[in-house]
């Protein structure tokens, strides 16, 4: 048993030092401004294809959100609270619920993205996991939940992500829950959250405000699959859109995005088909 939790120790280190870090550098929370009150509205991962820039989020009826008039912004490196806010005022806005399929995509302008660029990293389609299912795998995500956000004293924003890292979920779905097996990813929520700040382990929060973080595959769930893990193999397999507290959290799996992009975009086709070839 001591071995046991000792190679866990281990491997959780591992994960940290130098998982962790490069996930943060493609996740970026996205703000509305309600009422007057600030709220984290989702979490995105940033994606590049053939020169355009992309937030893939969760559509979490961001068309009501954006016909409404809510202002959105990101906050493109929320390690400083005096960093830029940056409106996606002029960027285009693409969700969709269809079929179970809660993703949408976030066309960024040059000019934001332009800013983006010196805190972060848009991912391409080398980040991204073969489609299908692959088996009795290690996973990890990480976003911004609402009750993390804040003004520091200077009254600038600044919020803090919590990371999770969790095995496929086996148990039953609750009725009434939109569940596709060749659609969507089941990942077991039962696991502590660690502190990105300080490594601390947290008992899972009320995660309002993560819908369309990235659901990362790590490793094989194995101990040889553990002991071989590098931070060059992590790949993005979905998008996270809904949570049951104390089971598992549900999420997109990443083709349907991809697919949903190329729709949207036709010229993006061709690039997209390199990479993935069409069904």
């Amino acid at each position: 048993m001591d071995d046991v939790d000792n190679f866990t120790k281990v491997f959780c280190s591992k994960l940290e030092s130098a998982v962790i870090p490069e996930i943060q550098r493609v996740t970026i929370p996205v703000y509305g401004i309600q009422d007057g009150e600030i709220k984290v509205s989702r979490t995105g991962v940033l994606y590049r294809i053939a020169g355009y820039h992309f937030i893939l989020t969760a559509s979490h009826d961001l068309r009501g959100t954006v016909e409404a008039g809510i202002p959105l912004y990101v906050l493109p490196n929320e390690d400083d609270p005096k960093g830029p806010i940056l409106s996606l005022r002029e960027a285009d806005f693409h969700p969709s619920e269809e079929d179970g399929r809660d993703v949408a995509a976030i066309r960024l302008t040059d000019e934001v993205a332009a800013q983006v660029i010196p805190y972060k990293s848009f991912i391409q389609n080398d980040r991204i996991a073969p489609f299908g299912r692959p088996a009795n795998s290690f996973y990890y995500f990480l976003g911004f939940p609402q009750q993390f956000v804040g003004k520091a004293l200077s009254g600038a924003l600044h919020t803090n992500p919590i990371g999770v890292f969790c095995s496929e979920y086996t148990g039953d779905i609750s009725s009434g829950i939109c569940y596709l097996p060749e659609v969507h990813a089941v990942l077991e929520f039962e696991s502590q959250g660690i502190c990105f700040r300080n490594g601390a382990e947290l008992e899972p929060p009320d995660i309002h405000g993560i819908s369309g973080c990235g659901i990362w595959r790590v490793c094989e769930f194995t101990r040889e699959g553990m002991e071989r893990c590098r931070p060059e193999d992590l790949r993005l397999v979905a998008l996270e859109h809904g949570w049951v507290r104390g089971k598992y959290v549900l999420a997109t799996r990443i083709e349907y995005a991809l697919q949903f992009v190329a729709a949207r975009y036709p010229e993006l086709k061709r690039s997209m088909s390199i990479a993935y070839p069409p069904p």
